[in-house]
Parts: C-alpha cells; structure tokens; sequence
C-alpha cells in the first residue's frame, strides 16, 4: 500500500467514523446512557483498520508489522514512517 493510499484510506475511515457516531448520538439521543455504548463500535472499526493499514504499509516499507508498536509509542515517527517514506520495491 503506497502512501496515497494509506493517506487516502486513513482520511475516510476517520471522516466515516465521525459521521457514524453522529447519527448515533442523533438517534440515541446524548443523554441516554444506556445507549453511549454503541459509539465505541465504530471506533475499535477503526482502530482495527487503522492497525491493519499500519502493519500493511510497514511490510512495503520493508519492515515487520511488529515494529507498529514502537511507531505507536513514538507516534511522530509512526506518522513519518507511514505517511512521508516511500515504499521499497
């Protein structure tokens, strides 16, 4: 996966998280707690996607997808290594 593509499919799955929580919190209502449960699905969604394009972009960059844990400790370097280096053909 190519920076364009990291940039791209990062930028939707954040914009189409929002938008999901919105209409949760619209037809939940924001003072029903019973029902604030249901905006933390769409967030783990993400957080899944976002981990599995972390791993994919690092093997192109030719590291091991363990190595998204140290990017995520050092999150300004995670942001470098994924979004501003190219791939390694």
């Amino acid at each position: 996966i190519g920076r364009k593509q990291w940039w791209i499919c990062g930028i939707v799955t954040g914009i189409v998280v929002m938008l999901v929580n919105m209409v949760i919190n619209l037809i939940a209502g924001y003072t029903i707690a019973a029902l604030s449960f249901l905006t933390y699905i769409p967030i783990i969604a993400m957080l899944w996607i976002m981990i599995a394009l972390g791993v994919k972009r690092l093997h192109d960059r030719g590291k091991e997808g363990k190595m998204l844990v140290i990017t995520l400790i050092v999150i300004p370097w995670g942001f470098v290594e994924c979004g501003f280096l190219p791939s390694k053909d």
